[in-house]
């Protein structure tokens, strides 16, 4: 028994895409880029979600993993740029992830390579970014000290 469904609504490939995916109790929903919600609904006797095998986000060790119910039949190949769970920003996956084989720091437009100055780090929005700066630089890029130097006085 399982809750198994999937959004029809079209991506493009090369774009960066949002996908909401909430569970309560029984019900399911996915929204792509803000399109349409799909609901889907959980048969008896689940009245929530458990999770008795590993959870892969983004990809999976083999298909011989993955319930042949799910409909999966090819990982994804590209880039996860932010995950919530239960409204909460895990933008840091190695510090979250129990096992993370395979995650690596995202490394790629729009962060690219020093867009970050002085120790900041890229956090990416989709194609937009912003700098968290070491606490003592600001700006855009983390390329001003907070402080004056004694020669600037």
């Amino acid at each position: 028994m399982h809750l198994s469904f999937r959004s029809t609504y079209p991506v493009s490939l090369g774009d960066w895409h949002s996908v909401k995916v909430t569970r309560h109790r029984r019900q399911g929903t996915v929204q792509v880029d803000g399109g349409p919600e799909v609901h889907g609904e959980s048969r008896a006797p689940l009245s929530e979600l458990n999770l008795d095998q590993p959870l892969y986000v983004g990809g999976f060790k083999s298909l011989s993993t993955v319930s042949r119910h799910s409909g999966i039949v090819t990982r994804l190949i590209g880039a996860i740029q932010r995950i919530m769970v239960n409204g909460e920003l895990w933008d840091n996956l190695m510090e979250k992830a129990v096992d993370f084989r395979g995650v690596v720091p995202y490394l790629g437009p729009p962060c690219l390579e020093n867009v970050c100055k002085n120790g900041g780090v890229c956090v990416p929005h989709l194609n937009e970014f912003a700098c968290r700066c070491p606490l003592t630089f600001i700006g855009l890029r983390c390329e001003q000290s907070k402080y004056k130097r004694i020669t600037d006085i």
